[in-house]
């Protein structure tokens, strides 16, 4: 639910969202990129990155599998 509200916002916001992003986000975008917000989408993935123990709840490879889906 709070993925589909923030999603709304987003999309609902306009330009003086879009400007507002590119003012926050300047430092890390190219200079000639014009942002726009026109389809929005999200990726939810749930789930712990530790156990009871202490111990981490995903192995090597796992870990690896989640940063290319955080990539994407």
């Amino acid at each position: 639910m709070q993925a589909e509200k923030h999603l709304f916002h987003l999309s609902k916001w306009g330009v003086d969202g879009e400007n507002h992003l590119a003012r926050t986000y300047r430092a890390e975008l190219p200079s000639d990129l014009e942002t726009r917000v026109t389809n929005p989408k999200a990726l939810l993935i749930l789930g712990r990155d530790r156990r009871s123990d202490g111990s981490p709840a995903l192995d090597h490879a796992q870990s690896l599998d989640l940063e290319m889906i955080k990539r994407k």
